[in-house]
């Protein structure tokens, strides 16, 4: 058996390891926020990671489930293993499904302007659609004789007589769709740098007062749209390999790239890990640049699911809502260092500047506008705002 049939048997189960253990981090960070925090982007964002779960492990048996006549190397199935693997390899359709969805919500909270109960009106549909259309794929592949033996593992496919005009269906269930969404998305966040600048060209004609309220709205806008670039760029690293060996393989059927089909091997099963990365990338910012002994192991502390949640007062949505209905916080008192906190100044009525309901003794706040207050306790880390899900108001 040849040195690449290894590494093609091998590196799957490498980059799908990494991603089941991205993606159950993702579930994890989910379910450990209250039901009323839950906005669009965490149910999304949690059904991604569901489905990319389900494809990971699919995909983590690469040759395992293929029978030994396939020739593949650690091939022990049989029909009905391959059969299995097969039809969750094909629902894996549903992880750039939820991509597009993304993108959506992207397109209607920057572009558009919606609010969340708006977005929450067509969610339904989002879900609806996704799942049907991903799901009537999969189910029908199966008494089509479709899934059989492949490259890398088991999927649609012609072996053994079984799996007549695989080809075709592998562009109708599978490859038309995707490269629809690749359309889709690229359009969705063109539309939203769009956006983007619009606001900084605003920005730069308009007057002071004005200026601060629209420069408090960009900054939230860039920090949304940035998270929203980082997750589709996940989506193009993990399908680029894969979609440039199938326009090889379209143009000539005895082209096999090597090279090119260990890339695919090793990124195709890696989205859920790059969408962890993605996922707590404003956690690790936000906490570095509050903390000027920042050390790797605190930082890992600071983004273990369940930690944040459990260690602070309020939730990471309901301060950045207090922060976004009060506007900017008072800037009297001496100035500070980045990273440094300071108590927020309290009215008669025990009421902070900007920050109601805020416990006094507690309540501490950011020289950084955009940062909501936290209640820090001895034993917790600091509270960082979820930029994914910030409203921009």
């Amino acid at each position: 058996m040849s040195g690449t049939a290894v590494a093609l048997a091998i590196l799957p189960k490498v980059a799908a390891t990494l991603s089941i253990l991205g993606s159950c981090c993702i579930i994890m960070f989910t379910m450990c926020q209250t039901s009323k925090n839950r906005r669009v982007y965490h149910r999304l964002v949690f059904c991604m990671s569901v489905s990319d779960l389900m494809y990971s492990f699919a995909v983590f048996l690469s040759t395992w489930p293929m029978p030994p006549e396939s020739g593949a190397w650690g091939a022990v199935g049989n029909k009905s293993t391959c059969i299995a693997q097969g039809f969750f390899v094909q629902l894996g359709l549903l992880v750039p499904m939820y991509n597009a969805c993304l993108a959506v919500n992207y397109l209607l909270v920057i572009k558009y302007e919606w609010s969340e109960s708006r977005v929450q009106r067509v969610e339904p549909w989002m879900h609806f659609l996704t799942i049907s259309l991903c799901t009537g794929f999969a189910i029908s592949s199966v008494p089509l004789d479709l899934y059989n033996p492949a490259n890398l593992w088991c999927w649609i496919s012609a072996f053994d007589g079984r799996g007549k005009g695989a080809y075709y269906f592998q562009w109708g269930f599978f490859y038309i769709p995707l490269w629809t969404i690749v359309a889709f998305v690229s359009y969705a966040m063109f539309q939203v740098y769009r956006k983007v600048r619009s606001h900084e060209d605003n920005i730069n004609v308009c007057g002071t007062l004005s200026n601060n309220k629209k420069m408090r709205k960009h900054r939230k806008s860039q920090k949304v749209a940035t998270q929203a670039f980082l997750y589709i760029g996940a989506f193009y690293v993990t399908w680029i390999f894969g979609t440039v060996n199938r326009l090889i393989i379209t143009i000539d059927h005895e082209i096999v790239i090597t090279p090119l089909l260990i890339l695919q091997s090793f990124f195709t099963p890696l989205q859920g890990f790059l969408n962890f990365l993605v996922y707590v990338r404003p956690r690790y910012s936000n906490y570095k640049s509050l903390n000027r002994n920042f050390t790797c192991p605190l930082a890992v502390k600071a983004i273990l699911p369940c930690w944040s949640y459990s260690h602070s007062s309020n939730s990471l949505e309901e301060t950045t809502d207090e922060a976004e209905k009060s506007g900017p916080t008072d800037k009297s008192g001496p100035t500070v260092e980045v990273g440094q906190m300071r108590p927020i100044q309290q009215t008669q009525q025990g009421e902070s500047f900007g920050f109601a309901n805020q416990d006094p003794k507690n309540a501490y706040q950011s020289e950084d506008p955009n940062i909501a207050p936290v209640a820090p306790r001895a034993d917790s880390l600091p509270t960082v705002v979820d930029e994914d899900s910030v409203k921009i108001e």
